[in-house]
């Protein structure tokens, strides 16, 4: 029977020879690549402690719910707190199966008005989901059709629904992607430690969480990406064997693709990863027999190919939509080939961020913290990326393990490959946001999974520094000061390979109680030994460690974390806590993954408006000056003034603004969305503080519409000068993502030119309007 390099370290470790005779026979027989372990076989870490954790069923269910509980905590934390920035304002309108052109354009209209579409309507249907789908946006319905059906479930609130309800099915999916990757894991690696390990760095990933929070299809896409990839893994392992694909599997393989494209249409990016990775399958068998790519077994890949190609092929006609789209055009870089360094550095970011992520929020943080963040972030990837090397090197010793880690790292290179063509050949630049790489995203864990597992049961180190003989990863370093060579004639030990001499089985078992042997649990230096003289076998004194670079190059960072003892658990500990802080600073918002924030204009402008927005929309108090025959009571005896000055008192009633005004220049529903996440922030702050009837269509919101002919604000833009006239004054006109010119002056509007231009990607100025 033939084995490979794991049932023969297995055969080694099962039998436990103790004799190195015995062991030069075994060597003899099944030559081992030990270049890597200068310590005794029969006490190594063998990939057969690697590949098993031998738990009870109910053991390895109880710590699956583990990890299932603390992703789930992770999701769910915060999920309704901030208003909805564009995009899950779409989802919300399309899933409800309203249309966003139901809004009046170059016309003023109070906040409910604006809130309209994200109410339900008895009559909608899916029907109508996919029609203003597909007439208005440039997604597939998939998830928009589940989200339909999941919001009926909810009550409603104030007549709209929740924005809980809505972000609650993503979240839920990003909960399920936990048990579905340690299924993945435990297929590609045959290994309930690369799937615990998997489930429990899903669970607190950053990117999977910041996804999770969103209502947005990303976790139904990812969940669909895990499955194409386990038909792929699974695909490639019965090739490797010579056997056909199952009819029910290639069916599968099929249907998941299918309904990937269906779901969003960059599962085109999975789909031409797994070709890639199935063409460098097929060039290592067409190495061993030229005609391999004609046998039977390959017929069925064949198949799903074209039947995924047909899955494709369907939605040709709404690809071809989506260049022209207007929403699409912000992904379009003009200058991407001169600019070719910036999308390298972003996708490094969100690489990064799949694992760890620390403090680095430029909203709510210091610069002088983002920048300690971003420095100490280097030092985190230079030692975990280092630890993980040694991971996969272990791992690979595994013949299985071996082809599921050469086949997940072709998947992972060519998709980002491919987005890298995407970005410098046709300018289509998917860099520029984090969501985009959910294509990658499950592979990359799978492969830091199966990294930590290998260093699960690494050896304990006091020291490990480069050319050291004990170091595992050594790759020919020679030995310095740390013994005498032999003296007189004898052959070389058989383990000495490549110019690398390493000390004989006979004298590494002599010497289990040195502070220096790998396997030594707390032996105290005895000092140094001396070497046989003349008997034809080598040995070494007990080696002393070196003395510390003073000033270590980046190379050599690990050092400084490897000086510390600590074994291969706490590595795989220590890199899961970092992801858990990673975690929690994605849910506390303080992470660079964000997006649009329209809280923190919400807070701006009801701080910097001479019209305090919670007395004005919570009281009815908005147009007090004119309207109301009580005064005003000013909320609190002093508020921080956004201009950036010191605190100062409320302003009396008499001299407040009477009303106030957000404008924006209108392109698409894009532009509608954020001024619905202004709209409902608003609302949100006036329900809080207890809202009136009389006060709900204040604010007044404005879209600038363009003339459909010649694509001008002209028109629109006097529109708004002339209703501005019919407003109470004093007023406090916003402008928010103002795309043209307009003259306020003659309207008696002065712009406060001490408030900021911008506010979590939202920009911004702020016109005072007083009375003639």
């Amino acid at each position: 029977m033939k084995l490979n390099a794991f049932d023969k370290t297995c055969l080694i470790q099962q039998h436990r020879v103790s004799h190195s005779n015995e062991v030069h026979k075994l060597l003899a027989l099944f030559p081992i690549p030990y270049s890597l372990f200068p310590i005794p076989y029969s006490l190594l870490p063998t990939p057969c402690s690697l590949s098993y954790m031998y738990l009870k069923k109910s053991q390895t269910v109880l710590l699956l719910l583990l990890w299932i509980t603390i992703g789930a905590l992770l999701r769910f934390a915060g999920l309704g707190v901030l208003p909805p920035w564009t995009d899950e304002c779409a989802t919300t309108v399309f899933s409800l199966g309203n249309s966003f052109y139901s809004l009046p354009l170059n016309q003023f209209m109070g906040v409910e008005t604006l809130l309209s579409p994200l109410k339900p309507s008895p009559d909608a249907g899916i029907s109508d989901v996919i029609h203003y789908l597909l007439t208005e946006s440039t997604h597939p319905p998939v998830y928009f059709a589940l989200t339909h059906l999941w919001l009926k479930l909810f009550r409603l609130e104030d007549g709209m629904v929740s924005i809980w309800a809505v972000r609650s099915l993503s979240a839920l999916l990003g909960v399920i992607s936990i048990p579905a990757i340690f299924c993945l894991g435990r297929l590609a690696f045959r290994s309930l430690l690369v799937g615990h390990i998997a489930a429990a760095m899903m669970a607190v990933s950053p990117f999977g969480i910041f996804l999770a929070q969103q209502a947005r299809h990303y976790t139904l896409a990812i969940l669909l990406v895990m499955a194409s990839l386990g038909c792929l893994v699974k695909a490639v392992e019965l090739i490797h064997r010579g056997e056909g694909l199952p009819s029910w599997l290639g069916l599968g393989w099929v249907g998941v693709n299918s309904l990937g494209i269906a779901t969003h249409y960059f599962f085109i990016l999975t789909l031409g990863a797994e070709a890639i990775a199935l063409l460098g399958q097929a060039w290592r068998q067409t190495q061993q027999d030229r005609l391999a790519l004609i046998k039977p077994y390959w017929w069925r890949i064949y198949g799903v190919a074209m039947g995924s190609l047909a899955g494709c092929l369907v939605w040709i006609p709404a690809l071809q939509a989506i260049h022209d789209s207007p929403p699409t055009q912000w992904i379009y870089s003009q200058n991407a080939i001169a600019r070719w360094i910036e999308p390298i550095g972003r996708f490094l970011l969100w690489l990064f961020s799949m694992v760890f992520l620390l403090p680095s929020s430029f909203y709510d943080l210091s610069l002088g913290i983002v920048i300690v963040s971003g420095i100490v972030t280097l030092i985190l990837v230079v030692w975990i990326v280092s630890r993980l090397r040694y991971g996969l090197k272990l791992q690979q010793l595994d013949h299985h393990n071996r082809f599921a880690i050469t086949i997940l790292k072709e998947y992972v290179l060519a998709a980002i490959g491919l987005c890298l063509v995407l970005t410098w050949g046709f300018g289509i630049d998917l860099s520029t946001a984090p969501r985009f790489h959910f294509v990658y995203f499950p592979a990359v864990m799978l492969l830091v999974a199966a990294s930590l597992a290998g260093c699960w049961n690494k050896i304990d180190h006091s020291a490990v520094f480069k050319g050291s003989p004990l170091t595992p990863l050594n790759k020919g370093g020679k030995e310095q000061g740390i013994g005498n060579r032999e003296q007189g004639t004898g052959s070389r030990d058989p383990l000495d390979q490549g110019g690398k001499e390493y000390r004989s089985l006979n004298q590494e078992r002599t010497e289990l109680g040195s502070p220096l042997t790998p396997l030594n649990k707390g032996g105290k230096e005895q000092g140094a030994g001396t070497s046989e003289q003349g008997n034809g076998t080598k040995s070494y004194q007990t080696p002393t460690l070196p003395t510390l670079p003073t000033l270590p190059t980046l190379p050599t960072l690990p050092f400084l974390f490897t000086t510390i003892r600590c074994s291969g658990k706490r590595i795989v500990v220590a890199v899961w806590l970092i992801g858990l802080l990673g975690g929690l600073v994605t849910v506390s918002n303080l992470g660079y993954l964000q997006n649009e924030r329209p809280d923190l204009l919400v807070s701006i402008i009801n701080e910097a408006s001479e019209a305090p927005v919670l007395d004005a929309v919570a009281h009815g108090e908005g147009l007090c000056a004119e309207l109301a025959s009580a005064p005003c009571k000013p909320r609190g005896n002093q508020r921080q003034s956004l201009m950036g000055g010191t605190p100062k008192t409320a302003l009396p009633p008499q001299d407040r603004a009477a009303s106030l005004a957000i404008a924006t220049t209108y392109k698409h529903h894009g532009q509608t969305g954020r001024m619905m996440g202004l709209a409902w922030g608003l609302k949100g702050m006036a329900v809080a503080n207890g809202s009136n009837p009389n006060s709900r269509d204040f604010p007044q919101f404005f879209l600038v519409g363009r003339d459909r002919n010649n694509f001008s604000y002209e028109d629109a833009v006097q529109q708004l000068q002339q209703q501005l006239k019919e407003l109470p004054r004093p007023l406090d006109l916003w402008l928010v993502n103002f795309r043209t010119k307009i003259d306020l002056d003659s309207q008696q509007c002065f712009r406060e030119k001490r408030s900021r231009k911008w506010a979590g990607q939202y920009s911004y100025k702020l016109y005072r309007c007083v009375k003639k």
